[in-house]
């Protein structure tokens, strides 16, 4: 799913139309649309950092499939592509965070401010033939969900034109955050697997 993070206003883009730039459009676990102040989302995901490090060295791991290429014309926040070129945009620039980690949450959390559970963390993005791929980090909660059949699949949350937090540059597409859920929005990627550790 998409959430918009640039500068106001966005202009047209690879993504089809434009997106109200301050705004995330995001979901709850019904699948009902809402809306947040990307400073909102910002808060939130120094409050996940904060209070929730990494998981440890004998967490369970998995390599998660987390979009696929095509064009998605019926999201609420407007038509999107994921290409190849996107997909790249996205590896580079989980590559140059300093924290080399991005939030794996419950579905998608509501963003007003609160710390709430994560499922773990994406350590790595590797973009594949067939879509963009993460290696993912769960906690012993998330293991047992998965196991059980409560969660299935993965869900983006990505800002398709970010900015640079220091230097105000355009850097393309970014994963903000991934989720597990029962109810992608994009259809057609393949079930979590778990590592055998787990």
């Amino acid at each position: 799913m998409l959430g918009p993070r640039a500068k106001a206003p966005a202009p047209r883009h690879a993504f089809g139309r434009a997106f109200r730039s301050d705004v995330a459009v995001c979901f709850d676990a019904r699948g009902h649309a809402f809306s947040v102040s990307s400073a909102r989302v910002e808060r939130a995901h120094h409050a996940f950092r904060s209070m929730y490090p990494l998981v440890g060295s004998d967490a369970a791991t998995g390599w998660v499939h987390a979009a696929r290429h095509g064009e998605f014309n019926g999201h609420p926040s407007g038509p999107f592509a994921f290409t190849d070129a996107v997909f790249s945009d996205i590896v580079t620039n989980f590559e140059a965070l300093k924290n080399k980690a991005v939030p794996l949450t419950f579905d998608h959390p509501y963003y007003d401010g609160t710390p709430r559970e994560l499922a773990g963390w994406v350590h790595k993005l590797v973009a594949k033939a067939d879509g963009l791929w993460a290696l993912c980090e769960f906690t012993e909660k998330a293991v047992e969900m998965i196991r059980g059949g409560s969660y299935r699949f993965a869900s983006v949350v990505v800002v398709p034109k970010s900015t640079h937090r220091e230097t105000g540059a355009d850097i393309g597409a970014e994963l903000l955050e991934l989720a597990i859920t029962s109810s992608p929005f994009i259809d057609g990627l393949q079930p979590i697997a778990l590592s055998d550790a787990a």
